[in-house]
């Protein structure tokens, strides 16, 4: 499941192609996500099932997986939001933000 917790930067890369910031990634940037993904999947697909000793899921099966999608989305959602407070409105000071 750590593994797929890389997918985050996949996430971002997708999140960045809409408004207000609208870049667009070149195709060897898309094909190293590609790669990230792919390694991510099938390092994780060794562990799918797999229990430990006391028997218990090492990956939480699909609640786990539910889980992890969720918290990959709000943990992207959240860096792309505090890049566009910092750089789009970042116009005043950091110690008017703050209060």
């Amino acid at each position: 499941m750590q593994v797929l917790w890389n997918l985050k930067i996949v996430v971002i890369a997708l999140l960045y192609q809409c408004p207000p910031f609208n870049r667009s990634l070149s195709r060897r940037q898309w094909l190293g996500a590609a790669l990230l993904v792919v390694g991510s999947a099938v390092a994780d697909l060794s562990q799918w099932k797999v229990a430990s000793s006391d028997g218990v899921s090492n990956t939480g099966g699909t609640g786990g997986l539910i889980l992890l999608a969720a918290g990959l989305i709000l943990a992207s959602v959240a860096a792309v939001s505090c890049e566009y407070a910092y750089k789009v409105l970042g116009h005043c000071r950091f110690t008017l933000h703050s209060f």
